[in-house]
């Protein structure tokens, strides 16, 4: 690691995630890298590396997770729209609990969702995956953190439906969850529901 760039960082965290390997003592190590390299890191290789941890299920300390977001929101202007999204959805996927500080990223959202110029950042060509991911976006920080909407309400309501339509992929959390249950279920215990008899 010792040799490793930002770049590197970065790939290697979402490379890790993309094959779904997690190796908590690797990121140990990778964290505390980021942050002594974290001048040299765009905004894109923070989008990738907090997405990573996020998609792996490593929870990264909240104080490193903060630095992170402080400094990608100096650099709020590199980033597309699509890419905020993921980061949003990562942060709240970490349960990141300075959620004031992603008021910029939403503000930002709703910028290009509403801008009438048609660029390769239209807010307004959203993925369905995209639309999806904000909409859980939207459920952890109004729900969750009861915190007023900075989305358009047109907006909300094109990821809500994105999210319904929607396959399901359950996140390593969820999969645990089941594995779990299924444990639960070989010791002779019947789950019903969300309880136990």
């Amino acid at each position: 690691l010792d040799d490793f760039n930002s770049q590197n960082i970065a790939n290697t965290v979402w490379a890790y995630a993309k094959v779904g390997h997690s190796s908590p003592k690797l990121f140990d190590a990778i964290s505390h890298k980021a942050m002594e390299k974290l001048d040299d890191f765009n905004s894109q290789n923070i989008a990738n590396t907090v997405w990573g941890f996020a998609t792996i299920g490593y929870k990264i300390d909240s104080i490193k997770l903060d630095v992170f977001v402080s400094k990608v929101k100096l650099m709020l202007e590199e980033l597309k729209v699509q890419d905020i999204i993921s980061l949003l959805w990562s942060l709240a996927v970490l349960d990141f609990e300075n959620v004031d500080a992603t008021d910029p990223f939403f503000s930002k959202i709703t910028e290009g969702y509403n801008s009438p110029i048609n660029n390769e950042d239209d807010g307004r060509k959203l993925s369905t995956e995209d639309l999806s991911e904000l909409h859980q976006v939207s459920l952890w920080y109004n729900a969750e953190h009861e915190k007023i909407s900075l989305l358009p309400p047109k907006l909300r309501e094109e990821s809500k439906l994105a999210f319904i339509a929607c396959e399901s992929r359950p996140s390593n959390l969820q999969k645990d969850v089941l594995k779990t249950f299924e444990s639960l279920e070989s010791l002779g215990l019947t789950i019903v529901g969300e309880e136990i008899h």
